[in-house]
């Protein structure tokens, strides 16, 4: 138990330095050649990830489950 807090506060720093490298090699891709390709890529998996929620979240299924 005394170590939940500790854990939880090393998740969190994680997270962050990710988030940051993560911005950080975005920035360095579309300052390169392929800032078109990136972009794409980038539409076609924001509309997937869309999609895909769109398409789950009208999921009878979904809808007919209790702890919903």
């Amino acid at each position: 138990m005394n170590w939940s807090r500790p854990v939880g506060a090393l998740a969190v720093v994680v997270v962050i330095g990710a988030a940051v490298g993560s911005l950080l090699s975005l920035g360095a891709l579309f300052a390169g050649e392929y800032v078109t390709s990136a972009v794409a890529v980038l539409v076609l998996v924001a509309v997937a990830v869309v999609l895909m929620s769109a398409l789950g979240a009208r999921s009878s299924r979904l809808l007919r489950n209790p702890y919903w």
